[in-house]
C-alpha cells in the first residue's frame, strides 16, 4: 500500500484491469504517468479537461507485484468541469443556449423563444464580454457537426458539394466569391480527385509590386478522407506572403499534381480576365516533384528552396558529416548571411569563399555536401 502526502480517498478494489478501465472512463480521466515502485506499480490519471478548466480532480491506481494482487483505485478532490467558466470563446451560459437551440431545432424546428434566452445570456450577469458574431458562428458550427456528423463523407459527396457551391470563374465573378478552375473526380480512384479554389481578390495578389516569387507547398494537416491540400502564394518585394489559392488532390503528391496546379492558376487567370503571370522564381521545400513541375510549366523560373526547410536539413547533415558541435551555430549564421545575397553572382562568389573556408577548417565532407545540394 502506498503512502500519501495528499488526502486520497480509496474508491474501490478490482480483480481485473477491464473492470478498472470502465470506472476510469466513467470518471473522464486520462493517463498522466506511470511509476515503477519498490513493491508494485503506480499509474496516475488526471481530468481530460484539466488544461481548459484547471480541474483539480486526480486519480491513481496501485497494484502490487505479487500474484493475485488487486488493483486499488484512489481519487483526490472533485471535478469542476460542469461549473467552471470557459477561458476562450463563448461563456458557459451562451454555449448552453446554443446547445438547447440546436437540439430543439433538430426536433421541432422552432427556436425563436430560445433565441431570446440566448440574447439574454449574451448580456446577462457573469459574462465578461458579449460574444462576437464569429464566436457565435463557430459555436453553432461545432454543435451542428457534433449532432449531425461530418457534412461530407465520400469523395463523390465532396465532388457534388464543390460543383454546386463553387462555380467556374469569370470576369463578372464577385471579388470575394470562391471560384474553381478545375474539378476532376473518379469515385473508384481516390487519386483522380482534383480541384483548384481561389477568388478574384486572391488572384489579384499576383499583381503586388515585386510579387514575382511564387510559393508552393503541400500540407497534410488539412487532410479529410486522406486528400492532400496544396497551397499557393506569392511574396512581394517586402518579403510578405500573400495567399493565391488552394488545390485539393488525391492521396499522393506528384509531379503531375503540381503541373496541374500551375496550369489551373493560368486557367483561373484566363477565366477572370486577368493578365498572364510569369514568376521569376518558385519557392518550395525542395521536393523533386515540385522542381520537375516548375521546369515543365515555368521553364525560365528559378527553383528556390525555403530557408526553413534548408536549415532543417543542414542541421541533420552537420551531425552526419562530422562538423564539430562548437562550430555548428556559427555555420548556420554564415548560411543565414549567404541567403541574403542581393544577386546571383554575389551569392555564387560568397558561396565559393565560404566553401573554401570550410575545407580549410577540415570540414571537407560537409563542404562537398553543401555545394552539391544547395549551390
Amino acid at each position: 500500500m502506498p503512502r500519501f502526502k495528499k488526502n486520497w480517498r480509496l474508491v474501490d478494489k478490482f480483480n481485473c484491469f477491464e473492470d478498472l478501465k470502465k470506472v476510469l472512463e466513467e470518471k473522464k480521466v486520462h493517463k498522466r504517468s506511470s511509476k515503477k515502485q519498490k513493491y508494485g506499480e503506480k499509474v496516475e490519471y488526471e481530468c481530460k479537461q484539466k488544461r481548459q478548466f484547471k480541474c483539480p480532480f486526480e486519480m491513481f491506481t496501485y497494484v502490487g507485484d505479487g500474484e493475485g494482487e488487486m488493483y486499488e483505485l484512489y481519487e483526490y478532490e472533485a471535478h469542476n468541469c460542469e461549473t467552471a467558466e470557459y477561458k476562450r470563446s463563448l461563456k458557459r451560459a451562451a454555449r448552453e443556449m446554443i446547445d438547447m437551440a440546436m437540439e430543439v431545432r433538430r426536433g421541432v424546428g422552432d427556436i425563436s423563444p430560445l433565441a431570446q434566452q440566448l440574447a439574454f445570456a449574451r448580456e446577462g450577469p457573469g459574462l465578461v464580454a458579449a460574444p462576437t458574431p464569429k464566436q457565435m458562428y463557430n459555436a453553432v458550427a461545432y454543435k451542428k457537426r457534433k449532432l449531425e456528423g461530418p457534412p461530407i463523407r465520400t469523395i463523390g459527396a465532396l465532388f457534388e458539394e464543390i460543383s454546386s457551391r463553387f462555380p467556374e470563374g469569370s470576369a463578372a465573378s464577385p471579388p470575394d466569391s470562391v471560384i474553381r478552375a478545375r474539378l476532376d473526380c473518379d469515385p473508384d480512384n481516390p487519386n483522380a480527385f482534383y480541384t483548384f479554389l481561389t477568388t478574384q481578390r486572391l488572384l489579384q495578389n499576383l499583381g503586388k509590386p515585386g510579387g514575382d516569387v511564387l510559393q508552393v507547398d503541400g500540407t497534410y494537416k488539412l487532410m479529410y478522407e486522406e486528400n492532400t491540400v496544396l497551397t499557393l502564394g506569392v511574396s512581394d518585394r517586402h518579403r510578405r506572403l500573400h495567399p493565391v489559392g488552394i488545390t485539393i488532390i488525391g492521396q499522393t503528391e506528384s509531379t503531375t499534381a503540381y503541373v496541374k496546379l500551375f496550369e489551373c492558376l493560368k486557367e483561373a487567370l484566363r477565366q477572370s480576365g486577368l493578365p498572364e503571370y510569369r514568376p521569376s522564381a518558385v519557392m518550395s521545400d525542395g521536393d523533386p516533384s515540385i522542381t520537375r513541375a516548375v521546369s515543365k510549366v515555368f521553364s525560365t523560373a528559378l527553383c528556390l528552396t525555403c530557408f526553413f526547410h534548408m536549415k532543417k536539413q543542414v542541421k541533420v547533415q552537420m551531425m552526419n558529416k562530422g562538423v564539430p558541435k562548437e562550430r555548428r551555430s556559427k555555420i548556420l549564421k554564415e548560411i543565414s548571411l549567404l541567403q541574403l545575397s542581393p544577386t546571383v553572382p554575389v551569392f555564387l562568389l560568397a558561396a565559393k569563399k565560404l566553401l573554401k573556408q570550410w575545407r580549410t577548417e577540415g570540414m571537407t565532407r560537409f563542404s562537398h555536401y553543401f555545394r552539391r545540394i544547395w549551390i
